[in-house]
């Protein structure tokens, strides 16, 4: 059975996966973070109601990630961090885009509005 308040939290910054883990944690949410390294691992470990992927990620690592989620879980939604428009763009299967500059609150909101959306389906 998938719990719906679960999240994996990919990123390489580790100070920055934990701040925004914590930060989702005191929203509500489960969260494992992990670096891409870890990914096909973590997936194996739970059912995800999201995946979100930091603006720390290359877009190679991205796409590899992308390829393992959608392999273990393919109805997990996507969620991108873009901090502005600096780094890459988004992946294009993402669910929902977030821009880091926006604030934290609008972060947990958006992070909200896909898993909401994904529980009423």
């Amino acid at each position: 059975m998938l719990n719906r308040s679960y999240l994996l939290y990919i990123g390489n910054d580790a100070l920055l996966s934990k701040s925004s883990a914590t930060l989702l944690r005191d929203a509500g949410y489960k969260v494992k973070a992990t670096n891409p390294a870890h990914v096909v691992e973590a997936m194996r470990e739970h059912r995800y109601a999201g995946v979100i992927l930091c603006a720390t990620l290359s877009g190679e690592e991205t796409n590899f990630i992308v390829e393992a989620v959608r392999q273990c879980q393919p109805e997990v939604p996507l969620i991108s961090v873009q901090v502005g428009l600096l780094g890459e763009g988004p992946h294009p299967s993402s669910s929902v885009v977030i821009d880091a500059l926006q604030g934290p609150q609008a972060f947990v909101g958006a992070v909200r509005s896909v898993t909401l959306a994904r529980q009423a389906s």
